[in-house]
């Protein structure tokens, strides 16, 4: 919902650039019909953005994750996950939050910890980066 208006896409920008934080910034906005996003020069855009839909089969999770890093382009992409443990505390709080409940983000931890997704990104030379490293970068 935060990118579906440029209202609320122009908040987001705002309190980013207010606070001096980077954020999920790309040139346009892939789910507002590709209208541009009201960047600075400063804001460093992604260059894709990649997240599993709910279309893709459980039995498929971690072949949709290994695909993508094998098919990653040169530049900054981020991989959306969202990590958590399929018990009490976490179906409670996602209920009626389907197909992005708890089992979702337990397939999305299992897959970013096994050995298989490890291996993915050092075979595809992929560099980490976390979001402090991009906050650096914004403020030099």
């Amino acid at each position: 919902a935060l990118f579906t208006t440029p209202a609320l896409q122009a908040t987001y920008v705002k309190v980013a650039h207010d606070y001096r934080l980077p954020f999920l910034a790309m040139k346009t906005n892939p789910f507002g019909g590709g209208t541009p996003m009201p960047l600075a020069p400063n804001d460093i855009p992604l260059d894709a953005v990649i997240v599993a839909s709910p279309d893709i089969p459980r039995d498929k999770w971690k072949d949709f994750y290994l695909n993508a890093i094998a098919n990653l382009k040169p530049g900054l992409t981020e991989i959306i996950v969202h990590l958590g443990h399929d018990d009490a505390e976490l179906q409670a709080v996602t209920v009626n939050h389907e197909p992005y409940g708890s089992a979702w983000r337990q397939r999305d931890y299992e897959v970013v910890n096994s050995p298989e997704f490890k291996k993915a990104l050092k075979d595809n030379n992929v560099t980490l980066i976390k979001w402090k490293d991009l906050k650096k970068l914004i403020q030099s």
